[in-house]
């Protein structure tokens, strides 16, 4: 009988980008979330992948957003009277419904928890029904910089506020409970700045969400918890995706590693390192068939041209498979 997964995502804003290089490890696992919770940015990077949306897919989302068009979708203008936050996010909520493949609970490729906190009652509220995107909205609605957001006659705020980290609303669903925390370490030594209040925010964010989840950690169990550094990442700072994402290369690695140990030993090789995927047959064939298809197939001469070509890209594919055969060969030399 195979495990049921479960997987929960952290808040953390722009540190959030980060989910997509875990996710992506999974993927490349060939491991499937059974069950998925997230909060704030946890919740949006669930919710996508959960609607059908793979990891360099979302990574197209990112490359997509320029910092005018960004701006532009998280309205910050629209500051009223005090009433409100600095960002309004009504533009990210319409884009988000015109980005998400499935936009219902119900019809979502995998079960996702969205955790907000209900403003009057100061209580953890999950949404598991109805429509995603009012409460993604929600789950992001961090105080003081994005406005509250009314759903079903009742209102709600960051997530993050109860429950950082939901690894505790899943894990009587699934028999391996993975939990990333995005949280980060805060800001290095020399590092520490007061010059602007998305900084103090920040900082007085992870602050809370560390104790937080250290309370919580005291009475679940967590298989596999990922807790990328991030350093020096602040709360905004989205335009920033691809360093965030080379900056947790090597720890995905090892996440890779101490999830494989659990779900997918045979994928290991004798020292524990993973084994690098070769490729498939199919996937072969297609290249020389993309080597022919670049070749313009006017004359005779072009014709033999493609044919040559394909037969380049046939030895290449047959010397590149050797090469992966022998690489691992060497690897369990080495090993012993």
């Amino acid at each position: 009988m195979s495990l049921k997964v479960g997987l929960a995502l952290g808040g953390g804003g722009a540190r959030g980008i980060a989910h997509i290089a875990y996710l992506n490890a999974l993927d490349e696992l060939d491991i499937k979330p059974s069950i998925i919770a997230g909060t704030g940015v946890g919740a949006l990077a669930g919710a996508l992948y959960a609607s059908g949306l793979k990891p360099d897919e979302m990574i197209g989302v990112l490359e997509e957003l320029d910092y005018r068009r960004g701006m532009k979708l998280l309205n910050n203008y629209s500051f009223k009277d005090g009433k409100y936050g600095v960002l309004d996010a009504i533009g990210t909520e319409e884009y988000l419904e015109l980005v998400m493949p499935v936009k219902i609970f119900d019809r979502l490729y995998t079960p996702l928890k969205i955790v907000a906190a209900n403003y009057e009652t100061r209580q953890q509220h999950i949404f598991e029904e109805g429509k995603v995107v009012p409460a993604l909205r929600a789950s992001m609605a961090v105080p003081g910089i994005f406005s509250p957001i009314e759903v079903d006659d009742n209102v709600y705020i960051d997530g993050g506020c109860v429950n950082p980290l939901p690894f505790d609303v899943i894990r009587e669903e699934c028999d391996v409970l993975i939990a990333i925390d995005v949280s980060g370490h805060g800001a290095s030594e020399g590092e520490i700045s007061i010059a602007s209040t998305a900084n103090d925010l920040s900082q007085c964010y992870q602050i809370l969400t560390n104790m937080l989840i250290s309370e919580k950690k005291k009475n679940t169990k967590i298989e596999v918890l990922a807790q990328p550094a991030l350093e020096g990442v602040q709360m905004l700072d989205f335009y920033n995706f691809e360093n965030i994402l080379d900056a947790v290369e090597e720890e995905v690695e090892e996440f890779k590693i101490e999830v494989a140990k659990i779900l997918k030993p045979e994928l290991l090789t004798k020292a524990g390192k993973p084994k690098k995927p070769r490729k498939k047959a199919e996937e072969i064939k297609q290249e020389a068939e993309e080597v022919i298809n670049e070749v313009p197939m006017y004359t005779a001469k072009a014709k033999r041209e493609a044919k040559k070509a394909a037969k380049r890209a046939a030895i290449a594919a047959i010397e590149a498979e050797f090469a992966a055969e022998f690489e691992d060969d060497y690897d369990e030399f080495e090993d012993e």
